[in-house]
């Protein structure tokens, strides 16, 4: 731009680039730090605030399911070997998962990692239970549930025997 800019006082980038600043392509005012400093923080304490609804969603899949109180989930569960699993009940020690999903070449996705499955198969394994990741997408009302095809099969043939 030239000496009629209207910013030319204000400009961080200052005379040096009005010459080849075209329809402001090159301004830089001081609010403009702040205000993404101010999107920084708001971003980074809603990823904070993101992160404490697993308990949440531990509790909502114990309501949706109607498991007794004793079905409470796992105090400190998955920091100590202690308390394995998100809830436990009857021959059920299920792994709550609840995750941001990711925007890729137009379709949504989440990432599913083995090792969840592993280590609550594992866990319930130990306990003589099945063992059952649950994870839903944030933001979206349905659970999904992975669980051994032995599980499944036994399932659906009480089902069908009743």
């Amino acid at each position: 731009m030239d000496s009629s800019c209207p910013y030319l006082g204000r400009c961080k980038n200052g005379p040096r680039a009005c010459y080849r600043c075209r329809d402001f392509s090159l301004l830089k005012l001081p609010e403009e730090k702040e205000i993404k400093r101010r999107q920084r923080r708001i971003k980074r304490a809603a990823s904070k605030k993101n992160d404490l609804t697993g308990r949440s969603f531990e509790e909502e899949i114990a309501a949706r399911l109607s498991l007794p109180p004793e079905a409470q989930p796992q105090p400190g569960s998955g920091n100590r070997w202690t308390s394995p699993g998100d809830d436990a009940y009857w021959q059920v020690l299920i792994d709550a998962k609840e995750r941001q999903p990711i925007v890729a070449r137009g379709s949504t996705q989440i990432t599913l990692k083995k090792e969840w499955v592993d280590k609550i198969l594992e866990e319930a394994a130990t306990q003589g239970k099945i063992g059952v990741v649950c994870y839903r997408l944030r933001g979206d009302d349905r659970i999904y549930c992975i669980l051994p095809f032995e599980a499944l099969h036994a399932l659906i043939h009480r089902a069908l025997s009743d």
